[in-house]
């Protein structure tokens, strides 16, 4: 006789198998108060170990990308234990119990009577009438599926209250025609049998009440749909205003510029502190095109003044440069070009040399700018906005001295747009020669260098015109501009119409006064004003820039 091997289990098999063994460890645990009570101890013992170790955070100490992974696990249990309660209530009833055996006809009453009533003999345990009272019984919405359940012969219409089933009209017969009661209210519902049958007014309320479901589940389908949208809708808001506060907050890798240098103080060559003190050195008229072209036979052979100097001590200043740094990512070696301000040591005259290189290009561009907006009164910059924009002391002054090269201008209007928002025709530019390089690289175009490029773009398109910015334009502008800038002053309670000053608001203002004077918006736009420094106070100050 040969002994039966057993099978061996699958994984599936000792998994199920280990869980019932745990589940049956659990319900012992529950029944004996003893074993609750240690279980429960063990379970603070570790617990508390953890907070000890750190393992346990608090909302409060988790990062922000931590609490989103907390909240959206959280999100998905929730979700599946709810989805677990409706199966399991569907399950219910859709599988009703089978009835007991004790339900059967003992349980009812007997018709002690012989008046019509439910014959005892066709009443059994799968009786079709025990089964209805079951489903009945153990539905949520009892009633409702009951009747639906028990209905399924009733011949349905397509409107739930259609009651095209309704007899005819009833034609008065001769023996009832001179009857008080058929004159009065001939064809009466109430004289009609078949309105007050059983089975009509059971089909009526059943129709009824499956077209009240039905609006009610509507309803309710769409409650939860808008309460979703809600709901997302403050998450996303809640979400977007802890960005927008982590990203207010000043890290240290945006502190490469915090600070500006200090003047040395053998950089004192020249006598002019500021850039209409050098034009007007060597131009008898700043504002004339001929003497910024130096063709004017007064003022061609004039030359900037400097003071002595001792050729032997260094002059430091700083400089933007850009750097070429090698990095490993993935294991491939790159290059990654950084602007960075370096720090140059130089003789003073060889800085002089490098002042006067600079100074013949910013001649040329301030009689550009005469010759293309002589009189130009409104000016309008529309713009993206970084921090590096609005925050930056030099473009404040920068719009306070655009008057010395154009003095009809009386308006400056500095519009910041989010990126790739709201600008209009410069986006419109932008992409037309981003589209028009495209078409030309993908016919077998070859672009070199940026000389190629920009020769190409002034070709194809000749409504725009493209200009290339060089290192010594930079440097030239950052010659001109003073040592010191006056910093933005926030608590100034000023309303009044006034010069040297510049008015700060949250949006534009259209209206004519809020665009014409330097005014308190009073259409809720206003930010404050912001004070500039006069003539008198430039030429006190040391102006030469050294950054």
């Amino acid at each position: 006789m040969y002994r039966m091997l057993k099978s061996k289990l699958n994984e599936e098999e000792k998994k199920e198998r280990k869980r019932l063994m745990e589940r049956i460890r659990k319900a012992k645990i529950k029944s004996d108060p003893v074993l609750r009570e240690q279980h429960l101890r063990k379970d603070r013992e570790r617990l508390a170990k953890r907070k000890a170790a750190g393992l346990i955070l608090t909302r409060s100490q988790m990062t922000a990308h931590a609490r989103r992974n907390v909240q959206k696990k959280n999100r998905i249990s929730a979700r599946a234990y709810y989805q677990r309660k409706k199966n399991k209530a569907n399950g219910a009833r859709n599988n009703p119990t089978s009835v007991s055996e004790t339900n059967d006809a003992e349980s009812l009453p007997k018709n002690q009577d012989n008046e019509p009533g439910i014959s005892q003999e066709l009443i059994g345990p799968h009786s079709p009438r025990l089964l209805r009272q079951n489903v009945r019984y153990n539905s949520p919405n009892f009633r409702i599926d009951a009747i639906v359940a028990t209905s399924s012969h009733y011949l349905r219409t397509s409107s739930p209250l259609d009651l095209s089933k309704a007899s005819p009209l009833r034609t008065p017969s001769i023996s009832s025609i001179n009857s008080e009661e058929s004159t009065l209210r001939p064809n009466s519902p109430n004289l009609d049998i078949s309105f007050n049958t059983v089975k009509f007014k059971q089909d009526i309320k059943m129709k009824f009440r499956i077209y009240q479901n039905v609006k009610t589940q509507q309803i309710h389908d769409l409650r939860k749909q808008l309460a979703k949208a809600n709901k997302e809708k403050l998450m996303y808001k809640k979400r977007y205003m802890r960005l927008h506060q982590e990203f207010k907050k000043l890290k240290q890798s945006n502190l490469e510029v915090r600070r500006i240098p200090t003047k040395p103080k053998n950089i004192d060559l020249q006598k002019q502190n500021t850039t209409t003190e050098i034009l007007s050195s060597i131009c008898c008229d700043i504002f004339k095109v001929e003497c910024l072209q130096r063709t004017c036979p007064v003022c061609k052979n004039r030359h900037l003044n400097y003071q002595e100097f001792d050729n032997s001590k260094d002059v430091i200043y700083w400089n933007w440069q850009k750097i070429k740094k090698n990095y490993k990512k993935n294991g491939v070696d790159k290059i990654a070009v950084n602007v960075e301000k370096v720090k140059i040591t130089v003789k003073p005259l060889q800085l002089i040399k490098i002042f006067e290189n600079n100074l013949k290009t910013f001649l040329t561009h301030c009689k550009e700018i005469k010759q293309e907006a002589p009189i130009v009164q409104n000016l309008i910059i529309i713009s993206d906005s970084p921090s590096g924009q609005y925050r930056n002391k030099k473009i404040f002054y920068i719009m306070s001295q655009l008057s010395i090269y154009c003095s009809s201008l009386t308006n400056i209007i500095w519009n910041y747009s989010e990126c790739g928002h709201g600008k209009g025709a410069p986006d419109g530019v932008g992409g037309l020669l981003k589209r028009t390089a495209d078409r030309f690289v993908a016919h077998d175009g070859d672009m070199n260098n940026i000389d190629s490029f920009v020769n190409y773009l002034k070709s194809a398109v000749q409504g725009v015109k493209i200009s290339t910015v060089e290192e010594y334009e930079v440097e030239e502008k950052d010659w001109l501009l003073p040592y010191k800038f006056e910093h933005i002053s926030w608590n100034i309670a000023s309303q009044t119409k006034a010069k040297n000053r510049i008015v700060l608001r949250r949006l534009s203002c259209i209206e004519d006064e809020c665009m014409k004077y330097v005014v308190k918006c009073p259409h809720g736009k206003h930010l404050d004003f912001h004070n500039l420094s006069t003539e008198h106070e430039i030429k006190s100050k040391p102006q030469l820039s050294t950054s």
